[in-house]
């Protein structure tokens, strides 16, 4: 059999005087039936009980907190609103499919919007919902979807079939959110749109204005009370405090104090809860939460009490319960404060009057129920005093006050980063402005920096700022502002931890604060310890638009600050916002800007700069500067002010980081000097220790970086105008190696009649066989080896040579002794007679006692002595024409055509498979690079083209 929804008897009675009203009511209600009986619930299936008991109990509740002088007072149009009321509240909880893509898509309700109440239509609404929904919290995607992993989707509406779990669960929340919206236009439109047009009326015939009430009504349960007063203002005008002769604010209260009410155990099935398993932790707590309170009562000693027995048996519950109980209270409270502005000018028999002022309950201190629990009933957990805050301190940040310079910085260039990107939506001319000042004022020194950013609002202070810990970045308001839909950030935020703050403490004991928000019209003030027990914020209505935070400290630390390895000027490194310095405490520049020019992370770069967007990270800029000292190891200099290659995060320094010095990089690869190198992480993935002063893990742009810089490497090889060549019977030696700013000590030079190239495994592999070897030994006192030598014309030679190669006795063995050479076993020596005399003696022990005894003398002539080791070559050479310079003291014919190229030489045992993936594209088996750039143009068209940007610098 049908159930029927059963009006309680006294407001029936009431109803009964209005024959059409009651006609109205009951109708509504029989038609409304089996939308509660069904009670499916589409969108909400793990939510409590909205069927017809709930909607009986809640009309029970509101007639059983109606005081008995009260129901002489009320008309049938007051019960008829309240009756209706009860029966929307709720209803948006019973959407269905059809009815939702009525609303969002077909927009069923536009018509109907209230305009004083609200801003934008359904669909709207849905839009903006799904933008914050992609940045879903991990705390509400495991409240909502009951899994941290959920990853976001919109929802096919086109048909029923289409939708998950997850997509009812997630349009469930935007009804939820909205549905008291939803019941004030469903009557407002006078009943609810279905598929096809199908429409269930509500409340037929009623009047139009009473509709309104009603509609208010059923959404005030969940407005504040005071909120609906400008809608009933537009109906009622003047009389708004009762149109029609409705006490409606009465209603409103009778109904928000009855639904509240509805918390015992009858509201959820306890069978149900046995049967299946909730995927979502709120469903859960929120059945819980309703089957720990056993019944609710008057309590016997006082008739304005309700009391509720409640049995929760874990220490979370307890504390949710507790929660619900001091929610309730605060309704009656702000109920009865409303009831008595309203109707406290009536005669006392005319003032319409609640029940119940107070909520108890058995959860108190002294109930037997506690004492006996197994659970300690308190809210229990970690906290960190001031004292931990203060210890935190020194591991992270060294006691250097430099970093308390750096996080305030920071702060301000995020803030005005903040302030730009919101300027910008409103086509405002905005300029940022920092300013730090470090001087003395009497015999006090202080600390201050001044921005024109975004500023803080009361809310930032209290739950971000002065919340050690908690990121504003994390928060929904920072990710609706600053996020785009795909959850990425639109600007650069440095700050991550929410501990920066705790650093300011190390320029001084206190902090004196005053920001005001640039969407708000007043500002706050407010001075701080770290362990002040209550701090004091005050308003301030001459507060500017930014944030200024003044330091009182000491003389030891202005002038640390000054002096330290990485100075109070020399954190933030972008070319904006540009700094202002000031200081009363330096003697030659008191008052200056930023020194640094890096570029930002969307501005035109020079050519000297390189960009790369790294897919699922961010924005690499990096570059060699002219001050870069070849084989400096940068990790290793003490003064990270001076340091030129240095790694910046959003502009602020890292003054540790080393890029290439990473366990899985280092001794990896040629490049082991690193570029400057500017990182625009606006998404936090960069991985970075809690001080922020160097890397914790490998680098995820790390090959990236190194490919970029290998094809500047290949770039000025190509482009590398060498003066050694070899032309028309002479040699032209000069720089005997091709240095990069990335390579420790550079590589050594090959030049032959046909160009140019460099000792690389991959190049040697390439000309292994194509060419003999000749290496020419050159001493100088006066360091003048720049010269055009003479040599015999030699078909398929290449040349290299060596400076000042008997310095020492270890020197005589590499130029004497091919042993010394990979890539070779012997070679035919051609020394002067001189050196031969000194070497081969037969007391002589300078080298290998092999050489001394194997080699044969091959012959002598005129100056020269050739020695054969391991030698089988028919290649001759007429020393004739060698060139009679003294400085040439040695020469030597490799055996074979393999590649002989120095032990000692780091470079040559290194073999880089990114660099050799850029060589087999560009230059194929091509690896002798023509002495004129219009033949190399012509042999490598593909690296010209393709490479040019990284030539640019190298061509001018």
């Amino acid at each position: 059999m049908n159930k029927r929804i059963t009006i309680p008897k006294k407001l029936e009675m009431i109803l009964n005087q209005s024959p059409d009203i009651e006609a109205i009511v009951k109708k509504t209600a029989t038609d409304f039936a089996p939308i509660f009986r069904d009670n499916k619930l589409y969108f909400f299936e793990d939510y409590t009980d909205h069927g017809i008991e709930h909607i009986e109990n809640v009309l029970s509740a509101a007639e059983n907190i109606i005081v008995d002088n009260t129901f002489n007072i009320i008309t049938p149009n007051d019960v008829s609103a309240l009756i209706l009321s009860v029966l929307l509240h709720d209803i948006g909880m019973h959407t269905g499919f059809e009815t939702f893509k009525s609303i969002i898509e077909n927009h069923a309700y536009d018509d109907v919007m209230v305009n004083s109440i609200d801003s934008k239509t359904w669909s709207e609404l849905w839009e903006e919902y799904l933008s914050e929904a992609k940045k879903f919290s991990t705390k509400q995607r495991l409240m909502i979807f009951g899994d941290e992993s959920w990853e976001f989707k919109i929802p096919n509406l086109a048909r029923k079939n289409s939708l998950d779990g997850d997509d009812r669960k997630l349009i469930g929340e935007f009804i939820r959110r909205h549905h008291a919206r939803l019941s004030h236009e469903i009557s407002l439109k006078g009943g609810i749109v279905g598929a096809d047009n199908n429409f269930v009326p509500f409340a037929e015939g009623i009047n139009p204005v009473i509709a309104k009430i009603i509609g208010i009504v059923a959404r005030s349960h969940g407005m504040n009370l005071r909120d609906t007063f400008v809608y009933l203002r537009e109906i009622g005008d003047i009389s708004w405090k009762k149109p029609l002769d409705v006490n409606v604010i009465f209603l409103m209260v009778v109904l928000r104090i009855a639904d509240y009410f509805q918390i015992d155990a009858s509201r959820v099935n306890s069978n149900l809860l046995k049967l299946k398993t909730f995927s979502s932790p709120l469903s859960i707590l929120e059945h819980d939460k309703h089957l720990s309170i056993e019944s609710t009562s008057e309590w016997h000693d006082d008739p304005e009490s309700l009391f509720v027995l409640a049995k929760p048996y874990t220490s979370l519950l307890f504390l949710k319960v507790n929660s619900l109980l001091k929610d309730i209270q605060h309704e009656l409270d702000l109920s009865w404060a409303v009831l008595g502005e309203i109707y406290g000018k009536e005669p006392l028999d005319k003032q319409l009057k609640i029940k119940y002022r107070r909520i108890i309950s058995n959860l108190n201190k002294e109930s037997t129920f506690l004492k006996n629990v197994n659970y300690v009933p308190e809210k229990v957990n970690f906290e960190a005093d001031s004292e931990l805050i203060k210890l935190l301190i020194a591991p992270l940040y060294g006691e250097n006050p430099s970093y308390g310079v750096r996080e305030l910085t920071q702060n301000s260039v995020d803030a005005c980063k903040e302030r730009e990107y919101e300027e910008a939506l409103n086509d405002s001319i905005y300029t940022q402005n920092i300013e730090i000042n470090i001087y003395k004022k009497n015999e006090d020194y202080f600390f201050t920096i001044l921005d024109n950013g975004k500023g803080m609002n009361l809310f930032e202070i209290k739950n971000y700022f002065l919340k050690a810990g908690s990121s504003f970045r994390k928060s929904l308001d920072w990710k609706q502002r600053f996020t785009d839909d795909s959850g990425k950030a639109l600007i650069e935020r440095t700050g991550r931890f929410g501990v920066g703050v705790l650093a300011a403490f190390l320029i001084g004991n206190e902090i004196e604060v005053t920001t005001r928000s640039m969407n708000e019209k007043t500002g706050y003030t407010f001075k701080t310890l770290i362990d002040t027990e209550q701090i004091e914020i005050n308003r301030d209505v001459k507060a500017e638009i930014g944030t200024k935070i003044s330091i009182k400290t000491t003389m030891e630390v202005a002038l640390q600050l000054l002096r330290n390895n990485v100075t109070w000027d020399a954190w933030y490194r972008l070319k904006t916002p540009k700094i202002h310095f000031i200081s009363n405490l330096i003697q030659h520049q008191k008052d200056y800007y930023s020194k640094y020019d890096n570029p930002s992370r969307d501005e035109q770069l020079s050519d000297n700069w390189h960009k790369l967007d790294i897919e699922k990270f961010g924005v690499v800029h990096w570059h060699y500067p002219v001050e870069s000292v070849i084989g400096d190891n940068v990790s290793r200099i003490d003064n990270y002010k001076e340091r030129s290659n240095y790694v910046l995060c959003n502009g602020i320094l890292i003054p540790f980081a080393n890029i290439f010095n990473l366990p899985k990089t280092r001794l990896k690869e040629l490049i082991q000097i690193s570029p400057r190198v500017s990182i625009f992480d606006r998404d936090n993935k960069l991985p970075i220790t809690l001080s922020r002063n160097n890397f914790d893990g490998d680098l995820p742009f790390i090959n990236e970086l190194y490919l970029d810089i290998y094809k500047d490497l290949l770039a000025k090889l190509l482009c590398y105008k060498t003066k050694c060549d070899v032309k028309d019977g002479s040699i032209r030696i000069d720089h005997n190696r091709f240095t990069h700013p990335g390579v420790k000590s550079g590589f050594a030079l090959y030049f032959s009649k046909d160009g140019f190239t460099i000792n690389y495994p991959y190049i040697r592999k390439k000309i292994m066989g194509k060419y003999n070897f000749i290496k020419l030994n050159i001493e100088t006192k006066d360091n003048k080896y720049h010269a055009q030598y003479s040599i015999p014309e030699l078909e398929n030679v290449m040349y290299f040579y060596q400076i000042n190669a008997f310095s020492s006795i270890s020197s005589f063995k590499e130029v004497i002794d091919p042993y010394y050479y990979y890539g070779t076993v012997g070679g035919r020596i051609f020394l002067k007679k001189e050196l031969f005399s000194s070497i081969f003696l037969p007391q002589k022990n300078i080298l290998r006692y092999k050489l001394h005894s194997a080699h044969k003398e091959a012959w002598e002539k005129g100056k020269w002595v050739a020695i054969d080791y391991d030698y089988n070559q028919n290649l001759v050479i007429d020393m004739n024409e060698v060139t009679n310079n003294d400085r040439i003291h040695s020469i030597i014919v490799f055996e074979g055509k393999s590649m002989p190229w120095y032990r000692v030489d780091d470079i040559g045992s290194k073999n880089a498979l990114l660099f050799d993936i850029l060589l087999k594209k560009y230059l194929r088996d091509d690896v002798v690079i023509p002495y004129e750039m219009s033949d190399r143009q012509a042999l490598f068209p593909d690296a010209f083209l393709e490479l040019e940007p990284y030539m640019r610098k190298y061509i001018q």
